[in-house]
């Protein structure tokens, strides 16, 4: 089970280029279609039951496409799904449930989506700038004082996390998907740091006995080459 869902997130979030997404998507396929063979063999459940079950729920949760509701914004929409899923889960509260799995930034994306789609939201970006700016106020507030060693104080792990739930919250705002570009900046970085352990390598030196003034140079060469690669 788990390596379906690592499968599907690989291709949903990583963002695949196109030579490489169709053998991506075939293995996410076959990783989900195992995992209902094994269910078949532990319950009544088929993989035509399984499709047919979310195919109902589909239809369900979308009357105004199959059935006589009306709603006239995609917001009344989203509003509607989660009123409907509230009800049919039980649950105490639109949130709903948040799987464990969900990477974090994707659970703060999507736990705000569902807040906005009933109105609990910032009407204009600048409010939400501001929620970050002061989040970033307060992370700077319990800077000081730290002590110098050992593991940050939990006020400061609180307004750190804080900081990130904010940031993701801006993403969303701006309909930026804050996971892929995250994963981006990873990869740009990662890249960035291996032109410096290249450059270094034959200079005959290496990270561990360059100094950051060195590395700081190498660092914005490689920022160069990649402006001057995307003209």
């Amino acid at each position: 089970m788990f390596e379906a869902l690592s499968t599907r997130y690989r291709v949903v979030v990583m963002d695949y280029p196109p030579s490489n997404l169709s053998p991506a998507a075939a293995e996410s396929f076959t990783a989900e279609r195992v995992c209902a063979d094994i269910l078949a063999d532990r319950s009544p459940h088929t993989l035509d039951s399984l499709c047919r079950a979310a195919a109902v729920k589909l239809r369900r949760r979308h009357p105004h496409v199959f059935g006589d509701k009306t709603v006239t914004t995609a917001n009344a929409s989203q509003r509607q799904w989660q009123e409907i899923k509230q009800d049919e889960q039980q649950s105490r509260s639109l949130l709903g449930k948040m799987p464990a799995s969900l990477p974090s930034l994707t659970a703060a994306f999507r736990t705000q989506e569902k807040a906005s789609s009933v109105g609990f939201d910032w009407p204009k970006v600048e409010q939400v700038m501001a929620k970050v700016e002061e989040e970033l106020a307060e992370v700077r507030a319990e800077l000081i004082g730290r002590p110098a060693t050992g593991d940050a104080p939990p006020r400061l792990a609180a307004e750190i996390g804080d900081l990130l739930f904010a940031v993701a919250n801006l993403a969303r705002f701006v309909r930026v998907d804050p996971e892929r570009e995250l994963r981006s900046t990873v990869a740009r970085f990662r890249s960035r740091f291996q032109h410096i352990e290249d450059q270094l390598k034959e200079r005959g030196s290496h990270p561990t006995k360059a100094t950051l003034e060195e590395m700081d140079a190498l660092w914005e060469e490689a920022k160069t080459l990649e402006k001057e690669d995307t003209r």
